[in-house]
């Protein structure tokens, strides 16, 4: 088992530990972490309660590893005769970014002839964030958006419009908990523990569905239409493309009408993967629950790993993508880390489109008896 973990909340320029109950999470499809913390007659005759106050900044840290960089957002206090109960809440400061819309003197909503890097700093700049993008996206950040202008869509927050912009060019915004944009892809780093059935895994669950997987996918978006080829010809094509899903053998189509203007068919082709990919990748979700907060090295578990799973009940053998954590503290269960994985394939956007499966899939089990 892991050495005991220290969980600090430092605000104010001071130091709070000894919480009776803590959650931090953190999840790919959120973008924000977050933490909730409490305590019950923890600090009464320690510390007042007014040494927290909304919007003060704040930091969350367990063994010195930074979770989250954020604000104070909510404070809520119960108490009777006999006892005191404080909860604390926040997020990581990218979180304004999925609350807020893009307005404002610093804000810009058309961006003509600039890199994805820099539209986002852009986007960013009035909430005073920083942008940084790893190396496995240093090629994509530095593409132009558009070959003309890029706009923001009114009534989209801030997020929205980064993430259309980042999907458009197969970049994965991340908030790691550090009060900053990344912009990567799906990463190739990998966790330094396996998650184990007998070994580290004290309880887990599998969620398997084909209710959002079709077997085609006919996008079909604005413009000419010009294929590469058709463009040189000076012929014009229909403006759709088709990609399939092996894995559903029922007549399953589905037709997606795209709002953004296509002037090549290979945009419409690599919406049509990503349809089929994510869709995929999403129908097959697995959770686990470890001991502790962190791997044998001592560091936490973090979104956007992959970990080597063995699960024979689940039926699951092989590398996945963590894509959520929730680091978690109460009376009941102690210090347990709940970890939710899925294929890589939900966060791709262009590839080659491939069998996402489990154990509990027909074509698995037909496949099991041909060997």
């Amino acid at each position: 088992m892991n050495s005991p973990n220290k969980i600090v909340l430092r605000i104010g320029g001071k130091s709070f530990a000894g919480w009776q109950s803590v959650e931090v999470s953190h999840s790919i499809n959120k973008f924000a972490p977050s933490f909730a913390m409490a305590y019950t007659d923890q600090y009464p005759n320690k510390v007042d309660d007014t040494s927290f106050r909304l919007g003060q900044e704040c930091f969350v840290e367990v063994n010195g590893h930074r979770l989250v960089t954020g604000y104070v957002e909510e404070i809520t206090s119960n108490y009777d005769q006999s006892s005191k109960r404080l909860e604390i809440r926040g997020r990581d400061k990218v979180g304004d970014l999925v609350d807020c819309s893009n307005w404002g003197p610093l804000s810009k909503s058309e961006f003509i002839n600039q890199s994805v890097l820099n539209i986002t700093k852009a986007l960013c700049k009035p909430f005073a964030l920083s942008v940084v993008a790893d190396a496995s996206a240093s090629s994509a950040v530095a593409t132009k958006a558009s070959a003309s202008s890029w706009k923001t869509k009114e009534g989209d927050t801030v997020f929205d419009s980064i993430l259309r912009l980042c999907r458009m060019n197969a970049i994965l915004p991340i908030g790691y908990g550090d009060g900053k944009v990344t912009l990567t892809r799906t990463s190739a780093k990998k966790a330094t523990d396996a998650l184990e059935l007998g070994k580290n895994i004290i309880a887990g669950s599998s969620q398997n569905s084909n209710v959002e997987r079709y077997s085609d996918y006919i996008v079909k978006g604005n413009g000419s239409g010009k294929s590469d080829l058709s463009a040189i010809l000076g012929t014009v094509t229909g403006p759709k493309a088709v990609a399939t899903d092996e894995l559903i053998t029922r007549h399953r189509p589905l037709v997606i009408i795209t709002d953004d203007v296509v002037n090549q068919i290979s945009q419409l082709t690599d919406k049509a993967k990503w349809e089929s990919l994510t869709r995929a990748g999403f129908s097959r979700k697995y959770e686990y629950m470890v001991n502790g907060w962190t791997q044998k090295d001592g560091s936490p578990w973090f979104i956007n790993s992959l970990v080597r799973i063995s699960d024979k009940i689940s039926m699951v053998q092989g590398t996945l993508l963590i894509t959520d954590i929730t680091y978690s503290l109460d009376d009941s269960s102690g210090m347990v880390c709940k970890i939710t994985v899925m294929s890589p394939d939900a966060f791709k956007l262009v590839a080659q489109a491939e069998k996402i499966s489990s154990g509990f899939d027909l074509l698995s089990a037909l496949d099991a008896k041909k060997q």
